[in-house]
């Protein structure tokens, strides 16, 4: 299938490791135009020099802490500038902390609130002027299928997430009379830095191999085992591409069938 995605211009947030990696360079590799995002580091400098080594000055890096949502809309103007423009925004961030309801105060909802809701909102307002322009402008948010249903231990996630689902879906509304498409991919348990921190933090708490809890968050999925971020990444190839011109609005899983 053609994508139609040669010299989108994209910006992708938190794409030095994990998913947003794993889009940006699905993206550039269908010769799209990618600025990678991180917090300021030899992370991003380093993923940045490894893939300009194959894709030269479509790549390009804009550092940010995205659990600043100033950061985060600052950002996306930058890429904006840098490019002359942006066709596709694909946010995307790490997770807040674990824990129970108890286990939160005030600060950390505020934080994760800022996190996964207040920055995405940041970006978006960054991006709307230029999308306006763009022939084919997509905007993909990734969440979690926390939003489909809720998981044991993550509060926080489980909460604001659900807003950003809310937004994307208003927005779908908003800005389909614009032609811009939104929709949000809700990854199940992927390969990622987040899963293994995850599966680390309840050994330690259960006191037990962290090689066992990852063996059974695997089993209980209905495909038997964890999946990989590049099969995530190409449903937001298909979201983002000229093929995808009539989805909006879609809340859609990528976990091997475990939603149920």
């Amino acid at each position: 299938m053609e994508l139609g995605l040669g010299g989108r211009r994209a910006f992708v947030a938190a794409s030095s490791a994990g998913l947003g990696r794993a889009i940006a360079e699905g993206l550039l590799a269908e010769g799209a135009k990618v600025a990678l995002n991180a917090r300021p580091g030899e992370r991003l400098a380093r993923v940045r020099t490894e893939l300009f080594g194959r894709y030269g000055e479509a790549v390009q890096a804009v550092p940010a802490d995205l659990a600043h949502a100033g950061e985060a809309g600052r950002a996306v103007a930058d890429a904006a500038a840098i490019f002359g423009g942006l066709d596709v925004l694909v946010t995307n961030s790490g997770g807040p902390p674990s824990g129970p309801f108890e286990a939160h105060d005030e600060a950390a909802w505020r934080a994760a609130t800022e996190l996964l809701l207040l920055s995405t909102v940041a970006m978006v307002r960054a991006a709307l002027p230029h999308l306006e322009r763009s022939p084919e402008p997509r905007i993909v948010m990734i969440a979690s299928t926390s939003v489909l249903r809720p998981i044991d231990g993550l509060v926080l996630s489980n909460a604001v997430r659900l807003a950003v689902v809310g937004l994307a879906r208003t927005l779908a509304s908003e800005l389909g009379p614009r032609g811009i498409t939104v929709n949000v991919v809700c990854p199940g348990t992927l390969d990622t830095d987040r899963i293994r921190q995850l599966d680390q933090a309840r050994a330690a708490r259960e006191g037990r191999p962290v090689e066992t809890i990852a063996d059974e968050r695997a089993r209980a999925i209905p495909l038997r085992r964890i999946g990989r971020p590049e099969e995530l990444a190409k449903l937001v190839l298909f979201l983002v591409s000229s093929q995808a011109s009539y989805v909006s609005g879609a809340v859609i899983p990528v976990d091997g069938g475990a939603t149920r």
